[in-house]
């Protein structure tokens, strides 16, 4: 398993992740020879450490009349996302409340950047409906690394809904490439679309799309007309697309 994909999906960024691995195989470091060990410059690497260390990630002493640094125990790690998930879940009748006053204004939400596309995914698994996508996997694939594509499938077939998919390309990774009833995923391919290069999804009473590019976009529409609508489309290309 890639650690540092890991560390990231848990919040950490791409250097962060690297000097807090370096941390926990050499026990501690000074932030010098984190430095040497990681190509970070080593004012940058203070400036990382010193976020690091206001999170609680890792922590610092004093050997030898120099200062060094030590990682966190992973299952300290584990803990505080224990301790998020517990707070969020105390919130989330308060946090109901307001969505329930906003509600009528929340019908179009734009999201930008890996991470807000990230949440649109976490949305699909609080809604729990079955979803489905006509994806260009060449374009999917830059954007969602294997590691988070098995992290959702794991999750959703725990919720029990399942996956419908129609790909536009035959480039896709083994994990993904065919239909798996224990993974309730349905595939088929229609290659007359190659040249489509966004993905197009819907679920429950939401649709959307996104498109790759400088910075990563998507538009999350919540209108059951619309989901008809993108359904009867769905339905037909399905029918003219060949099973996997």
């Amino acid at each position: 398993m890639d650690l540092k994909l890991v560390l990231e999906e848990f919040g950490l960024n791409s250097k962060e992740a690297e000097l807090y691995l370096v941390l926990l195989k050499s026990n501690h470091s000074t932030a010098a020879e984190l430095s040497k060990k990681t190509s970070i410059l080593r004012q940058s690497v203070y400036d990382i450490l010193d976020k690091m260390l206001s999170r609680g990630i890792i922590s610092e002493s004093i050997s030898d009349n120099t200062k060094v640094f030590h990682a966190a125990d992973p299952k300290v790690l584990l803990q505080m996302l224990e301790n998020k998930r517990k707070l969020l879940s105390e919130a989330m009748p308060e946090f109901a409340e307001i969505m329930q006053d906003s509600k009528s204004s929340q019908k179009v939400q734009t999201f930008v950047g890996y991470k807000g596309l990230k949440s649109i995914w976490d949305d699909m698994l609080v809604v729990g409906k079955d979803t489905y996508f006509i994806i260009d996997y060449d374009v999917f694939g830059k954007l969602f690394k294997e590691l988070f594509i098995q992290n959702f499938i794991a999750k959703r077939v725990e919720k029990g809904f399942w996956h419908h998919v129609i790909f536009t390309s035959k480039t896709t990774p083994k994990i993904y490439e065919k239909s798996e009833p224990a993974r309730l995923r349905e595939v088929r391919y229609l290659l007359s679309l190659n040249g489509f290069k966004s993905t197009i999804f819907f679920y429950g009473e939401k649709m959307g799309f996104f498109t790759t590019g400088v910075l990563p976009t998507a538009i999350l529409i919540e209108n059951k007309e619309a989901v008809a609508s993108i359904k009867s489309i769905f339905k037909l290309l399905w029918e003219q697309s060949t099973k996997a």
